[in-house]
């Protein structure tokens, strides 16, 4: 596995709104099924508005994954929640956990400013331990190129882009990890890069993630044919692989 291993995100499926109207606007493009999208989702829809989360299920493609948006159940920081002992934040990853259980998500991304990414944070543990099941975290700021491991179970990963307008900036996000980390297939290791598509801009599309794969495939002027595209659930299964976690929490 000396791969480079890329998972395209869709911003801003937290809000409700977006759910019932962007969303499946973007679901609409003619692109979709053809590169591997991770669609963030609300997944209060399963109480809220079960019809519309249904459809999502039912005309999902195989190269359609939902996760989670931040942070879990409903937009928030889990760094500016109490800590311990009152720890109410314990309370809405377990609330959580119920709604991503039902909803069939694994992967969720979060806004906590970077402060997960070490690892040792209360909020970042109350994941690792009330969400068992979970394959990953991605994390909405920071630098780290390679996943950092909570509580011994739980990769989270940072975007290389966050909030990409255009084909070029994900392009670009995605180049600068390779050549940041002077990687290629010969380094003996796989990279993994997560990188975030802007849902409010009318140029984030399937059809632009589609454009993005393309410019790395055989037969491209930037063609590499070491970079691979995948879902997100599928990229933390090939990081916790790596890190010799199991692939099925």
């Amino acid at each position: 596995m000396t791969k480079a291993y890329v998972a395209v995100f869709m911003s801003d499926g937290d809000n409700l709104q977006e759910n019932e109207r962007l969303i499946p606007l973007k679901w609409r493009d003619p692109a979709r099924g053809s590169v591997p999208i991770s669609w963030t989702v609300q997944p209060a829809l399963v109480d809220v508005a079960p019809v519309i989360f249904n459809y999502y299920r039912s005309t999902a493609t195989p190269d359609d994954v939902l996760v989670s948006g931040p942070s879990g159940l409903g937009y928030t920081y889990p760094q500016l929640w109490p800590q311990s002992p009152s720890d109410s934040f314990a309370a809405y990853t377990t609330r959580s956990a119920s709604y991503l259980r039902r909803a069939g998500l694994n992967v969720i991304t979060v806004w906590d400013n970077g402060v997960f990414l070490g690892g040792v944070e209360p909020q970042a543990n109350d994941y690792a331990t009330n969400m068992p099941f979970l394959l990953g975290l991605t994390e909405q700021e920071g630098s780290a190129n390679a996943p950092t491991v909570i509580g011994s179970t739980l990769p989270i990963l940072p975007f290389a882009v966050t909030y990409g307008g255009t084909e070029a900036e994900l392009e670009s996000g995605i180049t600068a990890q390779i050549q940041g980390e002077n990687w290629t297939s010969s380094s003996g290791h796989a990279l993994f890069i997560a990188v975030q598509g802007d849902m409010n801009d009318s140029t984030m599309t399937p059809t632009a993630f589609y454009d993005v794969q393309q410019y790395f495939a055989p037969g491209s002027a930037t063609a590499n044919p070491d970079i691979v595209f995948v879902r997100g659930d599928q990229l933390f299964q090939l990081a916790r692989e790596s890190l010799n976690l199991t692939t099925t929490p």
